[in-house]
């Protein structure tokens, strides 16, 4: 009788105790839940696009595709003018430059020319604003010229156009000609002839033109492998770059600080939030693109007991990561755990190590290992974002440019890469059926 008796008082206290467990579970799920989260209105995620970069990349793609369009010489008055070789306009330079908000500005030079000299430069300036593309649950930014944006537009001349220009006319005189017509008629000419460049000459390549920006100064990004709630754009002056900001709709609890030059020109530059990390991983559950669920032994499966949460508490700059654990099956546990991370590339690889480690609370018989879950998920949640990072490429009139991450540092709250980008080898034009 007294064996049996003890037993079953044994039993009482651990129901008893499971019961209070249960109900410290719940209420710690109630207070994850219901944590205050910050509103800021600084971006989660921020993409910085160095225009010196993609400027060289569109200059490459002139000097192999160069553009040619032949003009009429227009009546300018009583002179008898011989052009040699015609006269014809040509793409010299095309270069995105810091625009208005919202807006890049895409800076284009016309060569007028002949067979001996260049007569005169055009210059016009579009601002380009993004169209936002949304297909497979992917995001792009796309920059493109408009026909009426490009029609709109009145190129202006080049500096000293009108001696440039009477310099011009005076050669297409015969010879004989030359030196000896009155400058009344020489500046009638000029003006006409400035005029026609900028009006109907202009109009008349405006087709064409068209389709050959198109064909060089198309920009794509494709941004990071996030959801995406709102994106704006801007431009950086020193040094010229492209900056494009992401709020992703999460529960973040704070945003990017201000935006910081790229490490190198030549680089595309990604700054993550640390907090935005740690939503990120917790989306990525939420949804489906990682594990829901998993067993003691940190095996994902559909049967298991444990679901994860992170968050990021700048707060607490001894151990602002933080892992919260609970048994949402068969049973009642919780526990939190606080964590210092470092992490490097090496090579393609990264490498993170958990610094310091502090188990802050627990709710658990037993309690299960603490820092296996600090490696598995913390790590796997850095690693995740470091592919996310990756997944930015941008493409210049079609041709994708190469990336390759070289640098990555977690810096105050903020995850910093730079993608080394390269254009692909463009492959020659067909030949021209004969």
């Amino acid at each position: 009788m007294r064996p049996l008796l003890i037993a079953l008082l044994a039993t009482t206290a651990a129901l008893a105790g499971c019961g209070s467990r249960c109900a410290d579970v719940r209420a710690a799920r109630a207070t994850l839940a219901a944590r205050a989260v910050a509103t800021a209105p600084s971006p989660d995620v921020r993409v910085t696009v160095p225009l010196a970069r993609a400027n060289a990349v569109i200059a490459e793609l002139l000097t192999r595709t160069p553009w040619a369009a032949p003009l009429a010489l227009p009546e300018l008055g009583p002179l008898a003018l011989v052009v040699p070789g015609g006269l014809r306009a040509r793409l010299d330079q095309v270069a995105l430059r810091p625009g208005a908000p919202g807006h890049v500005q895409l800076a284009v030079t016309l060569a007028i020319a002949d067979d001996d000299a260049t007569i005169a430069t055009l210059a016009l300036e579009v601002a380009l604003a993004p169209e936002v593309e949304r297909a497979h649950g992917d995001v792009a930014l796309a920059f493109g010229v408009r026909p009426a944006d490009l029609l709109a537009i009145a190129p202006t001349l080049g500096p000293d156009a009108a001696a440039a220009l009477g310099a011009a006319i005076e050669r297409w005189l015969p010879p004989a000609a030359r030196g000896r017509v009155p400058p009344v008629l020489r500046d009638a000419a000029v003006s006409r002839l400035a005029t026609y460049l900028t009006g109907t000459a202009y109009r008349g390549l405006h087709d064409l033109l068209l389709v050959r920006l198109g064909q060089v100064a198309r920009l794509r990004l494709q941004l990071p492998d996030v959801p995406v709630a709102d994106v704006a754009v801007r431009s950086l002056t020193d040094p010229a770059a492209l900056l494009v900001e992401i709020h992703t709709g999460l529960p973040i609890r704070g945003g990017l600080g201000a935006p910081t030059a790229p490490a190198s020109g030549d680089h595309v530059g990604v700054a993550v939030a640390a907090s935005t990390v740690a939503e990120l991983a917790n989306w990525a559950i939420a949804s489906g693109r990682a594990p829901r669920w998993y067993d003691r032994s940190l095996t994902p499966t559909p049967r298991g007991a444990f679901r994860p949460r992170f968050d990021y508490v700048a707060e607490d700059p001894a151990h602002p990561w933080k892992v919260h654990v609970l048994q949402e099956r068969d049973g009642c546990s919780y526990f939190r755990v606080g964590v210092r991370v470092a992490i490097a590339l090496e090579g393609d690889q990264l490498r993170a190590t958990a610094l310091d480690r502090d188990l802050e609370r627990a709710i658990a018989s037993p309690v299960i290992s603490a820092a296996a879950w600090v490696k598995y998920l913390v790590v796997g949640s850095l690693d995740r974002t470091r592919r996310r990072v990756a997944h930015v490429q941008l493409t210049i009139a079609g041709h994708p440019l190469t990336t390759r991450l070289t640098q990555l540092a977690l810096v105050d709250g903020e995850l910093h890469a730079a993608l080394d980008v390269a254009l692909a080898a463009v492959p020659a034009p067909a030949p021209a059926p004969r």
